[in-house]
């Protein structure tokens, strides 16, 4: 079993979006999620409903266990209105 802390390297991941409202469902967050980090197993994970910016990331206890804060976050630097939901950066 791994946790999820050592497979990110962290506890809390953020997503800094041009548009953070966009990011309104679970598998969007899970979908920029797994862009970053291709080895982690999607099946595994589930992530909770983004709720004001926040949302949790939670193993599913027989392969990945523990859980992760995401924060969604405003992109300030060189933001382009007309950007899509998925151009993002991840810290």
């Amino acid at each position: 079993m791994t946790k999820l802390t050592d497979l990110f390297g962290q506890d809390k991941i953020e997503i800094f979006s041009p548009n953070p409202k966009d990011l309104t469902d679970s598998n969007d967050i899970k979908t920029i999620i797994l862009w970053k980090y291709p080895n982690v197993i999607a099946e595994y994970l589930v992530v909770s409903q983004p709720h004001a910016n926040t949302a949790i990331l939670v193993g599913d206890n027989v392969h990945y266990t523990g859980w992760v804060e995401v924060f969604i976050k405003p992109k300030n630097e060189g933001v382009n209105e007309n950007a899509k939901w998925h151009e993002c950066t991840i810290k």
